[in-house]
């Protein structure tokens, strides 16, 4: 488990490959879950990932064009999936997500690495790299 100091000396980058791999945790758990007819950890993952699938969505940068246009709707379409894969205990629908969310964080990883590293760790002045970009204003 991660604490609160090594969080706050992540890049956005690497909080959000954490994210993915957190994501991909729980996927691989909710379907060993479904597939032992233990339903409540089942539910328990997949809210998880629903909530993950949340946060994502709301780090977007909107700036980024298309791109962030196409990542908002496959964040939400991950959280539809995973709303329906709760709701029925669909297992086909986990590993579909869990391929993509496999694919998604593989090339984020690579993103990553060929991203240069701020020489400076941000630290607590970047509080929570998600919430500097929510919009408080609705979208007209």
């Amino acid at each position: 488990m991660l604490n609160e100091d090594v969080i706050y000396k992540k890049t956005p980058q690497q909080l959000t490959a954490l994210l993915y791999e957190a994501a991909s945790d729980h996927l691989a758990t909710a379907k060993a879950a479904i597939e032992n007819k233990e339903f409540a950890s089942a539910n328990r993952s997949l809210s998880t990932c629903t909530a993950i699938f949340r946060k994502l969505s709301t780090g977007i940068d909107y700036q980024g064009g298309v791109i962030a246009e196409q990542l908002a709707a496959l964040y939400s379409y991950l959280i539809d999936c995973s709303v329906e894969a709760n709701l029925y205990k669909n297992r086909e629908q986990v590993v579909l997500m869990i391929s993509i969310v496999n694919d998604i964080r593989e090339a984020w990883q690579e993103a990553i690495l060929k991203t240069p590293v701020p020489a400076e760790p941000l630290g607590r002045q970047r509080q929570q790299s998600y919430e500097a970009h929510v919009r408080t204003e609705p979208y007209k």
